[in-house]
């Protein structure tokens, strides 16, 4: 079959992406992506990851850079903010919905409708309405991959009832019209179920392929216990600030090591934060890495933390890349009590953990537990690798994937 890919993302920021497109290709089917390139430092990591890959790469530019960049950069921002303020003026007009939240809608439609296709699958909600389109003008199939409850990113307050009311449109106009729809969690299927009367997505957790196990990954005696944390930005509300305070609670036994992008003014603000508590010397900041590497980078730690805040209700009901790759690295998991992640780790009960979101005497309690007895921590570790293997590993998501995308018997 022909599958084409849609993101408004870059491909080094959306690696489920990267796998299904991956996953399609050996199971022989022909799969081009389409994206918007946007950021020169993000090309050369795309560049990077394409070098590896098999499947067709078709990015459409979207760059500030040179007259016509600027130009295009302006209009597509007015074109936004005008459909965004018709919109909230109480013009509820579907088309005006999709516009607040399309990045050159008109482009990625024309990229799409380039070659030939048999199935669309769109990757983020902007990506949909045009990916649609192109995929009534192909005769193919459409579908929604719902990495994340879009609606439910959005706080549910006054402040944001507009931003809400625009994403609810699309997600009703489009969803129900959408060959099928897959997500990337039970919440987040069931949640798209009741609001839009769908039948249940075909859920596919966002997992990992196993990376092969590492000797320095083992828990060394009398040193301190490496804690791990990593997603694309460093950012506030994260929870980072919870970990440090447990750090401070448990005294010189730990160390931890944060992997993403940050801003100058967050890390002085964090830096500020762990100096205050006398850790300065215990936050390391590592660099952002390819998701290939990712999962073998992460088993040299010794506990995962997985801090999800629950602030929205998307944020409550995902199961993150973080804990799953966290299990197929065989680290020890300290996670926050969300329902989506409560749904993992009651499947892997010896892999460590949950408190309560926000609560540093609960972590730093169950972190003291692991860190102070390492034949606990070690156990700890090797029933995560165990659940992993056993469930929450790419090597059993891609079989559910390929069920979802190309049994089209029913």
């Amino acid at each position: 079959m022909r599958f084409c890919l849609v993101t408004q993302h870059h491909l080094c920021n959306n690696p489920r992406l990267v796998k299904e497109a991956d996953t399609l290709t050996a199971a022989g089917h022909d799969v081009r992506v389409v994206w918007l390139d946007a950021r020169a430092d993000l090309r050369a990591r795309d560049d990077e990851l394409l070098a590896t890959r098999r499947w067709r790469a078709t990015p459409v530019a979207a760059e500030r850079v040179g007259l016509r960049g600027q130009i295009g950069w302006l209009w597509d921002g007015v074109r936004r903010e005008a459909a965004r303020r018709m919109h909230d003026a109480g013009l509820r007009i579907r088309r005006l919905a999709e516009e607040s939240l399309e990045r050159r809608p008109r482009a990625l439609e024309r990229a799409v409708r380039a070659a030939p296709a048999d199935v669309v699958v769109a990757h983020t909600l902007g990506a949909l309405p045009p990916a649609a389109r192109a995929a009534r003008a192909l005769g193919a199939r459409v579908v929604f991959d719902a990495e994340d409850l879009h609606v439910g990113e959005l706080p549910d307050d006054a402040a944001h009832a507009g931003a809400r009311a625009r994403v609810a449109e699309v997600e009703r106009y489009y969803l129900p019209r959408c060959d099928r729809v897959v997500a990337s969690s039970d919440g987040i299927a069931d949640a798209l179920r009741q609001a839009y009367g769908l039948v249940r997505p075909r859920v596919v957790l966002n997992a990992f392929a196993l990376p092969p196990l590492r000797s320095d990954g083992a828990a060394r005696s009398g040193e301190p216990a490496r804690l791990y944390w990593f997603s694309q930005v460093v950012g506030p509300d994260r929870g980072i600030q919870t970990a440090l305070d447990a750090m401070a609670l448990l005294g010189d036994g730990t160390e931890i090591y944060l992997r993403g992008e940050a801003r100058p003014e967050l890390m002085r603000e964090l830096r500020s934060h762990a100096t205050a508590l006398g850790l300065d010397e215990r936050v390391h900041l590592l660099p952002i890495v390819s998701p290939d590497e990712l999962p073998a980078l992460s088993a040299q730690f010794d506990v995962g933390l997985a801090l999800e805040t629950g602030s929205s209700e998307n944020r409550a009901l995902c199961v993150t890349n973080k804990l799953l790759t966290y299990l197929a690295a065989g680290l020890a998991v300290a996670a926050t009590d969300t329902p989506g992640q409560r749904g993992v780790m009651e499947q892997a009960p010896a892999a460590g953990f949950l408190f309560p979101a926000g609560d540093a005497v609960a972590l730093a309690a169950g972190l003291r537990a692991l860190v102070s007895d390492p034949a606990r921590l070690a156990s700890a570790k090797q029933a995560s690798r165990a659940a992993a293997e056993q469930r929450f590993s790419w090597e059993h998501e891609r079989e559910r994937l390929l069920e979802a995308l190309t049994n089209w018997a029913e």
